[in-house]
């Protein structure tokens, strides 16, 4: 697809760097919630995980400039634990970026985000 767009990889690169690749929607804390019940030192970040589709290489590897994660909770789950376990995702988003904050920056405006990017953080 890049060949077909005319660029090269090089320049591709040279692109992401310089309009940051924002991908909408991650279920990375469910996953982890299932895989590990959140803990990060079973289940590292930053080492690629061949059984997941989402770690700190591959993002860095992809171009991946900011990321939303996605707080989902089943259907299944109702009321008190709906929220509960929404709430435990909510903390465990901000737990991977302090752990990873040399690589992380939790943003909630685009100046945040740009500014995180320019600094070479995700």
């Amino acid at each position: 697809m890049v060949a077909e767009a005319g660029l090269q990889l090089s320049e591709l690169a040279d692109w992401l760097r310089q309009v940051p690749l924002v991908d909408g929607h991650n279920d990375y804390p469910w996953t982890h919630r299932d895989l590990a019940g959140y803990d990060l030192g079973s289940l590292p970040f930053d080492v690629h995980q061949p059984g997941l589709h989402t770690d700190l290489p591959r993002l860095r590897r992809g171009g991946v400039g900011a990321q939303f994660w996605s707080v989902y909770v089943p259907a299944s789950l109702a009321g008190e634990a709906a929220v509960i376990a929404t709430l435990e995702q909510i903390a465990f988003v901000r737990r991977l970026a302090d752990r990873y904050a040399d690589a992380l920056a939790l943003t909630t405006t685009a100046d945040q985000v740009d500014a995180a990017v320019a600094a070479g953080r995700i």
